[in-house]
């Protein structure tokens, strides 16, 4: 798929969508599914379809595309997605059992189901990639390197200590590609930070201690202060 781009239907050989009844139907036969991130993959995979067949692309973004990068090393309870918000992808929620409640849309039934569409498209650079969950199903995910570089401008800019690890568990995932990632984050001024994060890691994996919070503090403080200095 092409960078920053989130493909929808072609229109040419559009796919015989499943009806809002049998989506409905597929979402109710999760809550069987005992694994948190699995079920969340699959409430995806099936919102997307019924988003796609409205010309409404997605991406899973967010915790959730932490958790299937890291083989659920990362566990969250809601579905962040990139999404150009409209009245059709609303109608689409609403039909599917969600309410919205502000930024949320919200679905209670057979389980709880947290969505939200915290942007709208990928920024510039960024890639998607069509993966198939453990049912089978196709669904969009920001690649593993966009997602280590989003959470480390939260850490960068932000100082978010949660996503200090989830940075750091990204960069185990065996499927990242090192050689991109090092390219997009040099552009940003974030490779050598990202690198003194990895070596700190490293230090503490040979040690088996783990990091306090007041070390993290003391470490996102050190990733700060060599990003302004070495920031293009």
């Amino acid at each position: 798929m092409a960078s920053g781009d989130i493909e929808g239907p072609s229109g040419a050989d559009e796919p015989a969508w499943p009806s809002v009844a049998e989506a409905r139907q597929a979402l109710d036969a999760l809550a069987g599914i005992s694994d948190v991130t699995e079920r969340l993959l699959e409430a995806a995979a099936i919102i997307q379809e019924q988003l796609e067949a409205v010309g409404t692309p997605t991406a899973v973004v967010g915790g959730l595309a932490v958790a299937y990068w890291t083989r659920a090393q990362y566990i969250t309870t809601e579905i962040d997605v990139l999404m150009p918000v409209s009245p059709r992808a609303s109608q689409v929620l609403e039909d599917l059992g969600f309410r919205r409640e502000g930024r949320f849309w919200i679905c209670d039934q057979p389980f709880e189901i947290v969505f939200e569409a915290p942007g709208t498209f990928p920024d510039g650079g960024d890639e998607i990639e069509n993966v198939e969950t453990p049912g089978g199903r196709k669904l969009n995910v920001l690649k593993v390197e966009d997602m280590v570089l989003w959470r480390f401008r939260e850490v960068i800019h932000w100082g978010w200590l949660d996503a200090v690890h989830q940075t750091l568990w990204l960069l185990d995932a065996p499927l990242l590609d090192r050689g991109r990632l090092e390219v997009r984050a040099s552009k940003e001024g974030l490779l050598g930070p990202l690198l003194f994060l990895e070596a700190r890691a490293a230090d503490r994996k040979t040690t088996g201690v783990p990091f306090t919070h007041e070390e993290l503090r003391t470490l996102v403080g050190e990733l700060k202060a060599q990003y302004r200095e070495g920031s293009p």
